[in-house]
């Protein structure tokens, strides 16, 4: 293989819920993932502070004209909780309650009752997540151009605003348009501006909007002792790879920008995630052109790797 990727090792910073696909698209470039998950993500289980709020938030999904997940995990949050509440009021575990948390191989029951949940309703997601919300039998209305959060802004805006050719169709006005916006509770480390600039342009466009919490994001805590951690601060790799905010601040609690700025070159998925990288006062040195699925970022190391 000739491929400039081969032999590289990178070290991959995503959560273990989403790592394994990041690592695999290097791995088939030749190079070596080693995982160093800065963030753990899991879903909010009864019991804990936000699971009532949550709960129900997606009991009022009929309330509203729009879903706008902006993340994986966020859609599989919300499916858990809806098949939750589902199994709850049937009084009995179905086929799909334990599949039902990662998407597929639902039971038909729990299918045609998340289909009934969204009938009707707008459901925007980004990228590759309309494919995680097909195996939940439902379809995405909005994939805007723009992989990114900002990017369903700028799409309802189109939506709402702008006259659409052919039959013209009756449509609300923007400010009578509801969004049900679930988003994740960041605990142990400073919150990322995503989210909340998310919010800050829905409102700016002048939709009314919910915000709940529907997973946990927080620094993996076996972090300091992780042997990758140690390949990377003694300059043992040749980058590291950020998906989101997050991993970059759980990761500069444990070096500082001038050792991550000696150590290694940074990649970053896109080009949110290093506008935020810089902001903290990390250097990039790639940012994925093609940032709706990792295979973009595996491409882009290929490309950055052959200068």
């Amino acid at each position: 293989m000739n491929c400039p990727v081969v032999g590289k090792k990178v070290v991959v910073t995503a959560p273990m819920t989403y790592a394994p696909r990041l690592a695999k698209e290097i791995e088939g470039k030749g190079g070596e993932a080693l995982l160093l998950p800065t963030i753990e993500t899991k879903l909010i289980e009864a019991g804990d502070p936000a699971w009532e709020e949550m709960i129900s938030s997606v009991k009022a999904i009929q309330d509203y004209d729009w879903i706008l997940f902006t993340s994986r995990n966020g859609i599989k949050g919300v499916m858990s909780a809806l098949l939750h509440i589902f199994q709850t009021e049937k009084g009995g575990k179905g086929e799909g309650e334990e599949k039902g948390k990662g998407g597929g191989g639902l039971g038909k029951e729990e299918e045609v009752y998340l289909k009934g949940v969204f009938e009707g309703k707008g459901i925007a997601a980004i990228g590759k997540d309309a494919e995680l919300l097909e195996s939940y039998g439902l379809k995405a209305t909005l994939i805007p151009p723009t992989p990114s959060p900002q990017g369903i802004v700028d799409s309802l805006n189109d939506m709402y605003t702008k006259e659409g050719e052919g039959e013209k169709q009756e449509k609300k006005e923007i400010k009578e348009v509801k969004c049900l916006v679930p988003a994740p509770i960041v605990r142990e480390i400073p919150e990322p501006d995503v989210i909340p600039k998310f919010i800050a342009a829905i409102n700016e466009l002048g939709c009314q909007w919910t915000r709940f919490g529907c997973y946990v994001t927080s620094p993996t805590p076996s972090l300091t002792s992780h042997k990758n951690l140690e390949l990377l601060k003694n300059g043992e790799v040749d980058m590291v790879a950020f998906s989101s905010t997050a991993e970059i601040i759980a990761l500069l609690g444990e070096m500082t920008t001038e050792e991550l700025k000696e150590k290694t070159k940074v990649g970053c998925f896109g080009p949110i995630t290093a506008g935020n990288a810089e902001k903290n006062g990390v250097r990039v040195d790639m940012v994925a052109k093609d940032f709706s699925s990792f295979r973009g970022f595996a491409e882009e190391m290929e490309r950055f790797f052959s200068n």
